[in-house]
């Protein structure tokens, strides 16, 4: 099967996140799976099993993707939009063939977060208006989402949820440290509210001291450094491995977005036996099972009640820990490859 792939970034970007991830991952895959899949993506462009086609730059590639798919993939059997925002439009101009809107998770006032009035104006206006009455089949990575589409007015039945997978855990891992370890992994965004965790952690430092570490990198990094908050370190992008060895050593993963598509950071964390705390919002609520693999808050208060009361609980970190390593095991990026392919073959 050909199958073509239009994404917003490349693995190898320094913007990259959850969602590149798990595009990889499925190109990967179904490439393994022995579908011929080419990827488009915009600068830069890393090294891959599957052919990548440039699209250009962030904003050219959305004008560059159908001159790609007519030089290189017109043949193909199937089309994915992957939808981070702003739409591709691919069923405009390549009709009556099969074209499917691969979506994360809805953003609506994430663009009022990220960009200046005007444009937040179009961009919520072609997602939430526009890209509901393009696009005919829909493939949302979680419960939230498919909801989240419904509430746009997609049908439910033009909904399959096809869940993130996971890799496995490392071999090796560090024990817990003795002090207590507080990781947040996040693109450092708007939407990822790390301002916020910053402001609740001088208040909870107080009583249960340790230490903060942020790893991840963004736009908001300066802004954020420059706060000063006692405690809290900032690593930037790290290697998987060294991800892996924090989230090991963590007391507890701490998750402060307001909204995700899935979270593939709580399952990153669960797999090596570290439990999240996090707001109750949606996608965050489809990795955790509250009260099980970790803490849901539903509101600053209780988050930062939860994070006390967690801090001086070390018996239930483990009880939670154990458990979402438990459930991390029943995700995998073949078994999610595999739902992928049963909606792609119509199996």
């Amino acid at each position: 099967m050909k199958i073509h792939i239009n994404a917003w970034h490349d693995f190898a970007s320094p913007d990259a996140g959850g969602s590149e991830v798990v595009v990889d991952h499925a190109a990967t895959e179904l490439t393994h799976l022995g579908h011929d899949v080419t990827v488009s993506v915009p600068r830069p462009v890393g090294a891959h099993p599957y052919r990548t086609l440039v699209s250009g730059g962030f904003y050219t590639q959305f004008l560059r993707a159908p001159f790609n798919y007519f030089r290189h993939a017109r043949n193909a059997d199937v089309v994915i939009d992957v939808i981070s925002g702003l739409p591709f439009f691919t069923p405009l101009w390549r009709r009556r063939k099969r074209t499917i809107c691969f979506v994360h998770h809805v953003h609506d006032e994430q663009w009022d977060d990220t960009y200046p009035g005007p444009v937040a104006i179009v961009g919520k206006f072609l997602e939430l208006k526009v890209m509901p009455r393009v696009y005919r089949e829909f493939i949302a990575v979680s419960p939230s989402t498919a909801k989240g589409l419904e509430g746009l007015g997609v049908r439910s039945e033009a909904i399959t949820v096809v869940p993130n997978g996971l890799d496995a855990a490392p071999a090796v891992l560090p024990t817990k440290d003795q002090e207590l370890l507080f990781v947040l992994v996040a693109r450092l965004a708007p939407n990822k509210r790390v301002a916020l965790l910053l402001d609740m952690w001088r208040e909870v430092h107080k009583s249960t001291g340790g230490r903060l570490v942020i790893i991840g990198d963004g736009t908001e990094r300066e802004s954020l450094e420059r706060m000063e908050t006692p405690c809290c370190e900032f690593l930037g992008q790290v290697d998987d491995q060294l991800r892996d060895s924090y989230l090991a050593r963590a007391s507890l993963l701490m998750v402060s977005s307001r909204r995700e598509g899935w979270g593939l950071t709580i399952l990153e964390a669960a797999r090596v036996g570290t439990p999240a705390l996090a707001f109750n919002v949606d996608g965050v609520r489809d990795a955790i099972v509250d009260g099980v693999t970790g803490v849901l808050a539903d509101d600053e208060e209780q988050f930062m009640a939860q994070w006390k009361i967690l801090a001086t609980d070390e018996a239930r970190r483990r009880a939670l820990g154990e458990a979402a390593r438990e459930r991390s095991k029943t995700f995998s990026w073949t078994r999610s490859a595999q739902l992928l392919e049963s909606v792609l073959t119509g199996d």
